[in-house]
């Protein structure tokens, strides 16, 4: 019996979910490796409800202090780090070559990286003791 391939369906996210788009549609999208995947096809509705999910989580995230931020991005860059060949591979797939790929994923942690230092700096600058923000530990 032939194997039937499964594609891939890359699907959108909305306020820490994965929700079927309204429309319930995708494309396939030929990469430049032969591969097809399938893209969600968003509706302005999935769009207007990705920028309320935005707008709810903003005041979160801003509501959280320095410090709590910069252990959520550590954290982030943690998983990322652990999880660097499941991206690398899912870049290549993509068309990236594995320089370029293991280029990307590199500026990703460097960003990470950055952002979680500067918000510790924010941290020390300002001078807000650790224990005020135990409430908000991620």
């Amino acid at each position: 019996m032939e194997r039937i391939e499964v594609l891939k369906t890359y699907k959108i996210f909305i306020g820490g979910q994965f929700p079927r788009t309204e429309s319930g549609r995708y494309y396939p999208l030929k990469l430049k490796n032969n591969m097809t995947v399938n893209v969600s096809l968003s509706s302005r509705k999935d769009f207007r409800n990705a920028v309320v999910a935005a707008r709810g989580a903003f005041s979160v995230w801003s509501s959280r202090a320095a410090f709590n931020r910069g252990q959520i991005l550590y954290r982030i860059a943690e998983m990322l780090e652990g999880r660097k060949e499941q991206f690398l591979e899912e870049l290549q797939q993509l068309g990236y070559t594995a320089a370029k790929a293991k280029k990307e994923i590199e500026n990703i942690l460097l960003a990470l990286k950055k952002a979680q230092h500067e918000l510790n700096q924010v941290f020390v600058e300002v001078g807000v003791g650790a224990k005020e923000d135990k409430s908000n530990q991620a």
